[in-house]
């Protein structure tokens, strides 16, 4: 026996052939059988002649299965065993192939012997044994062990067989096998047969430039390979078929397709033959006629190529019509007709184009233009169809809208302040700025006041012309009473998109209204801080009496002012009041002045106002940091919480010890005053300035300014700027009024102010003097006050002056004395409480009776109206300023402890002084009574000891 080499499908560790070797005689020479199966040859009964094929050994129903030998027969007139490698001079290697049975169950290999008997041709020697110390595999179902590949040799019947076969488990135990089947198979010749189907090969008609597919299917009903070799098509249109193919060779049973394509170039019929060349030996050729027919192509043509509408009028329309022509040589489908752009909505189409149009055929399309708006309008009418060069044609369409466009100068007429009774007149301007003409259908007011405006114009005759045409509105506003008026002029018009526009109206009647104020108090220090204006202390006249240069300070401020520096002189709390002046008559009270503050930190400037000394007080006014610095400003504030005092006065606080403030141009209006109120003695003259103010909407006439009644010859107009004057809305004029007393007393006249104030056709403001035989400022004091006496026939001679009533009586002491004024000082008191008689004794001439002004003076006991402190402990120096406190120096008690007096000050003219002291030792923490003790009388305020 021949044995080629033994075959390891992964590895053969016992080396190539020796295990089979050593384990083949065991097989076929074994113990009695242990288990039962079956074995069997495996493989096609049908074979094509010079088929290589497969045969496996399969083994069913086995268990412990460890290894197989067998010698399988077979007729090698018919079958040949296929060499592995087909190397020439090697022998046969026969070609086998391992199951997977064998591999199962822990093993990774199975070991192969395969070889052809030397000694009986036809016998092929094999086996098949599991790898290493494993177990068997089992199985209940066909497992392959071997496959082996055999190749039909000549057609015929023939088989295969087990010769003798053996199987072991992995004690060599042998496995029963109850049967060994062969197999038989049946060897035929394989010849291709071809079979070409076509479901149609007449493409029809096709448009000249087009195309139409049509298949065949190639099928192979033979039992060999069918090899197509070639696929033409010949024939004298050849070139208009085509064909692609997915044929080369066909296995029995399979198809593969032809893909033809008919893509005529021409009109008229059109064919060609499809030769398909195979390996057939029946039908080496296979022709297909194909046929078809070329047809002409539709044309399409529009006429005109565009449609130009030119002008319409917005809200009018116009149609064209196009044709629609079919100039090919078959019939033209029109598929859609649609119009597209941004301006689309403005045009529509309708049409007959739904038929098909023949060769030579024609439609309509009627295209209208309707425009909706101002300007040149485009689209695009889109025609699509069969036309093969053209299947989408688009027709330009193209036309201008013309509108009326209105436009308006303005959209509000404001007549301001009209007089009643008067009328003011304002313009609007209609301008056409479209290209269409204007039709202003109507002109109307309306509103609430509508019978106060009129309107006449150019408007309504004939239409506003294109491009720039316009007319004219004129409306009149003619008031018939006061305060705001308002209405609406509506303008109709052919305006497409502002067919109505409307303008306000507005107005307002005016009148004029007079009224009155007072100048009570007017102050510039153009002669410094006046005498009777009470100061404490720093507070100075600006550029002059300042122990340094001086500050610059612009417009409205001139110099000099008042001011209170402390780059100048040191500063803590410093104080300038105004002298009192009465407040009574006033409805309403207001204080203006020129303003300067520049604010350091820890400073504070401020306005305070009060009708009793200041034992009160209320603050009006708080300067902000900075306030009127660098540039001053002026300031306005109302008093109107003094207004009906006749005791009213003004204090302006500066606190700090850094930069300064100035203040100049004071003046305190009485607003709407009862009446004026003056004060003269005899032969003497009191002079106020009254101010007439236009606080109306309308200009105010002034007439004739005239004083009557009662003592109208003790009044007269030293100045007149009022009268026939003409003033404007918020203007005012002045007139300045003197009294001079005619006898003592009162003494009452009547200015009348007659204007063209509707409410107020006449003003009749009460004048009330009060002539004294002569005037004693001040009129209230204590020890040490200067008294300063202002009248005439004193005398040129020293006299006397007495002080009192018909129960006691005192002299001062006269330190000047002049025929019309005299300067006395108190070095006397009489109880307070009271007012005294003033009593003038001239000394020449001799004989000359005393002049008396009763109730002209009155004594006062100190007055404390600010501390420094209000609380301290032994030792602490304490200020304290008020009024009335003398030239000589009382005491200062806190509880019953007198306090040591540091200084005591008042100024003799406006009574205002200031008194520093410690606090004495002996009262213990609590609130006491802190007294200022003089001649005439205590002042007292609270104290806190701590």
């Amino acid at each position: 026996m021949r044995r080629d080499r033994s075959r390891n499908s992964r590895r053969n560790p016992m080396g190539e052939g020796l295990g089979f070797l050593l384990i083949i005689p065991l097989l076929f020479f074994s113990l009695s059988p242990v288990y039962a199966t079956t074995g069997s040859l495996q493989t096609a009964s049908a074979q094509g002649l010079g088929a290589e094929f497969s045969v496996a050994v399969v083994i069913d129903s086995v268990t412990n299965l460890y290894g197989m030998a067998t010698d399988l027969t077979y007729d090698p007139e018919y079958l040949e065993v296929v060499d592995e490698d087909g190397t020439p001079g090697n022998g046969v290697q026969p070609k086998v192939t391992e199951g997977s049975f064998l591999n199962n169950n822990g093993t990774d290999s199975t070991l192969l012997l395969a070889a052809l008997s030397d000694d009986s041709p036809g016998t092929l020697v094999l086996g098949a044994t599991r790898s290493g110390n494993v177990s068997g595999v089992n199985t209940s179902t066909n497992k392959t062990i071997l496959s082996v590949r055999f190749k039909a040799k000549k057609v015929g019947t023939t088989s295969i067989q087990f010769n003798r076969a053996g199987l072991k488990d992995p004690s060599y135990g042998t496995i029963s096998v109850s049967s060994w089947n062969g197999v038989t198979i049946n060897i035929t010749e394989m010849i291709p047969a071809i079979s070409v189907s076509c479901p149609s090969t007449d493409f029809g008609s096709v448009i000249v430039g087009s195309t139409s597919n049509r298949s065949c299917t190639v099928s192979n009903t033979g039992t060999g390979d069918l090899s197509v070799d070639s696929i033409s098509i010949t024939g004298s249109d050849a070139s208009m078929f085509s064909q692609t193919n997915t044929c080369s060779t066909v296995l029995p049973g399979g198809s593969c397709e032809i893909s033809l394509t008919f893509a005529p170039t021409s009109v008229g019929p059109k064919s060609a033959t499809l030769g398909i060349a195979s390996n057939d030996p029946n039908n080496p050729t296979i022709e297909v006629s194909l046929s078809g027919t070329g047809v002409g192509l539709p044309d399409i043509a529009v006429s005109p190529s565009s449609l130009a509408f030119g002008s319409v009028t917005v809200g009018d329309f116009l149609t064209k019509s196009l044709t629609v022509s079919n100039n090919g040589l078959s019939t033209l489908a029109i598929a859609t007709i649609t119009i597209s752009g941004s301006d689309a909505a403005m045009f529509t189409q309708t049409n007959d184009c739904s038929a098909p149009l023949a060769p030579a055929g024609s439609c309509t399309v009627n295209v209208t233009f309707t425009p909706t708006s101002q300007g040149a309008k485009t689209a695009t009418l889109a025609i699509s169809s069969n036309d093969p060069d053209t299947p989408n044609l688009n027709v330009a369409l193209s036309g201008t809208g013309l509108v009326p466009d209105i436009a308006l100068d303005t959209f509000a007429l404001s007549f301001g302040t009209v007089p009643i009774g008067s009328s003011s007149s304002r313009t609007v301007t209609v301008s056409n700025t479209g290209d269409a003409p204007l039709i202003i259908t109507s002109i109307t007011i309306s509103g609430t006041d509508v019978g106060m405006f009129s309107q006449t114009n150019t408007c309504c005759g004939a239409p506003v012309p294109p491009n720039g045409g316009s007319c004219t509105i004129t409306v009149t506003f003619t008031p018939a009473s006061a305060g705001a008026k308002t209405g609406t002029l509506a303008i109709a018009s052919n305006d497409p998109d502002e067919g109505s526009l409307s303008v306000s109206l507005s107005g307002f009647g005016g009148s004029p209204r007079i009224e009155i104020a007072a100048i009570l108090l007017s102050e510039d220090f153009s002669d410094g801080i006046p005498a009777n204006w009470p100061v404490a202390w720093a507070w100075a006249e600006g550029t002059t009496s300042l122990p340094c240069s001086g500050r610059t300070i612009g417009a409205p401020f001139a110099a000099p002012w008042a001011i209170v520096d402390s780059s100048c002189v040191a500063t803590s709390y410093e104080e300038l009041f105004t002298p009192g002046f009465d407040a009574d008559p006033c409805g309403g009270l207001s204080l203006s002045f020129s303003n300067q503050y520049q604010h350091t930190a820890g400073s504070a400037a401020r306005v305070s106002v009060s009708d009793d000394e200041f034992v009160t007080s209320t603050d009006v006014l708080t300067m902000t940091a900075n306030d009127g610095y660098p540039t001053p400003n002026t300031k306005e504030v109302d008093l109107s919480s003094v207004a009906g005092s006749e005791e009213a006065q003004i204090q302006f606080v500066y606190e700090g010890d850094g930069n300064f403030w100035a203040i100049d141009n004071l003046e305190v209006v009485c607003r709407d005053p009862d009446e004026v109120r003056f004060v003269a003695s005899l032969d003497g003259v009191d002079a106020k300035t009254l101010v007439i103010r236009n606080s109306g909407e309308a200009t105010l006439h002034i007439g004739s300014l005239t004083i009557s009644g009662t003592h109208a010859g003790d009044f007269d107009l030293l100045s007149d700027g009022c009268s026939f004057q003409t003033i404007a809305a918020s203007g005012q004029c002045s007139v300045k009024v003197g009294f001079s007393p005619q006898g003592a007393g009162a003494r009452l006249a009547n200015l009348s102010i007659p204007s063209d104030d509707p409410d107020t056709p006449t003003w009749v403001l009460p004048l009330r003097g009060t002539g004294l035989f002569f005037t004693v400022m001040p009129y209230r004091g204590t020890i040490g006050t200067t008294l300063e006496i202002t009248g005439s026939g004193f005398g040129a001679t020293k006299g006397k002056v007495t002080i009192g009533n018909s129960s006691v009586t005192m002299t001062t002491k006269v330190l000047q004395w002049t025929d019309e004024t005299i300067l006395v000082s108190l070095s006397k008191f009489l109880p307070t409480g009271t007012t005294y008689d003033v009593t003038v004794i001239p000394k020449v001439p001799k004989g000359t009776l005393p002049i008396v002004q009763a109730n002209a003076f009155e004594f006062r006991a100190p007055q404390i109206v600010w501390m420094s402190s209000d609380h301290g402990t032994l030792g602490d120096v304490i200020t304290l300023r008020g009024w009335y406190f003398g030239t000589k120096k009382g005491k200062v008690y806190i509880g019953t402890k007198s306090s040591k007096v540091l200084s005591w000050t008042m100024d003799p003219v406006t009574n205002y002084g200031e008194i520093v002291f410690v606090v004495p030792k002996g009262p213990l923490p609590g609130d006491y009574e802190l007294r200022v003790v003089n001649k005439v009388g205590t002042g007292t305020a609270i104290f806190t000891i701590e």
